[in-house]
């Protein structure tokens, strides 16, 4: 019941500008990161060359569309409204770039290690700017995430 009382009060306009877009940027790179790494770890790019253009297709320009998003919001940014807002999006924003610094560093180590290196040279240019496109979307997965439930802890 309360997951409706926060989808009614999304709708109705009573959270804040900037809680507001952290749904939405939640649900988007929710579905971003769920198509990249179905894309890139379920499925057998050498028995379904025809099915991973599309998904990989449609990954990428939710991708895109992701990064319109962003620069379309924060062309039109203004300053966070309160002490509480900017303290969130502080805090989210040093979450996200953890995130996206801690899983390249781990996956460059693990891909620079001997039975690694060789499995990762032997991938497509389209496998590998999947993966690119995946450590993205993680680290901006995990600021929305923050954000939204920091939101959602001052909310209670």
């Amino acid at each position: 019941m309360k997951s409706m009382g926060r989808l009614a009060s999304l709708i109705n306009g009573d959270m804040s500008r900037q809680e507001t877009l952290g749904f939405l940027r939640l649900a988007l790179t929710s579905a971003m990161l769920t198509l990249l790494v179905w894309s890139l770890f379920m499925l057998d790019s050498e028995k379904t060359g025809t099915v991973w253009n599309p998904i990989n297709r449609i990954a990428s320009n939710l991708f895109y569309a992701y990064i319109a998003f962003a620069y379309w919001t924060l062309r039109k940014a203004r300053v966070p409204a309160d002490e509480r807002d900017r303290a969130i999006s502080a805090e989210s924003m040093r979450s996200g770039f953890w995130a996206l610094a801690l899983v390249v560093g781990v996956s460059g180590a693990i891909f620079n290690t001997p039975p690694y290196d060789e499995i990762f040279r032997a991938q497509s240019t389209d496998w590998v700017q999947a993966l690119h496109e995946c450590y993205i979307v993680f680290g901006c997965w995990i600021e929305s995430s923050v954000c939204v439930s920091m939101y959602w802890r001052d909310r209670r």
